[in-house]
């Protein structure tokens, strides 16, 4: 019987863990998080060598601000677990950069909307919609 309810327990445990990956809003808040890579319809993104600065998102209690490149953005979301719903009212500094850095940006700005899921995939935080896959350093 002990045997049956430790085997019980472990099961309920890594169940728990598998969930969502073990990452929590509080592993991401207040912290400026470096973007690694996009990815849209199986085509990747990488922010150009040419930035000065690197593409960042950070989260505080309902606001989200970062940098994609070129421009500055902002934004407020929710949280419901897991999930963070970027509110539509999101907005950006309008500066005009060289094409490739551009590219990554406008494809980051344009996606960065509606409901992602917070994961992580081989010690990477990820944060996923249906259009796109951010990845974090």
């Amino acid at each position: 019987m002990k045997k049956y309810l430790y085997m019980m327990a472990c099961a309920l445990a890594f169940i728990a863990c598998a969930g969502n990956n073990g990452v929590a809003f509080g592993d991401i808040e207040n912290k400026s998080l470096i973007i690694d890579k996009i990815i849209v319809s199986g085509k990747t993104f990488m922010p150009s060598s040419l930035q000065d600065d690197r593409a960042s998102i950070s989260f505080s209690k309902a606001d989200y601000n970062g940098f994609a490149g070129c421009n500055s953005f902002f934004g407020s979301f929710s949280l419901n677990g897991n999930k963070i719903a970027f509110a539509s009212n999101g907005g950006a500094t309008k500066m005009l950069c060289p094409p490739e850095v551009m590219a990554f940006e406008d494809t980051l700005l344009s996606h960065l909307r509606g409901e992602f899921a917070l994961s992580k995939e081989n010690d990477k935080l990820i944060l996923q919609s249906k259009e796109i896959k951010i990845y974090f350093k």
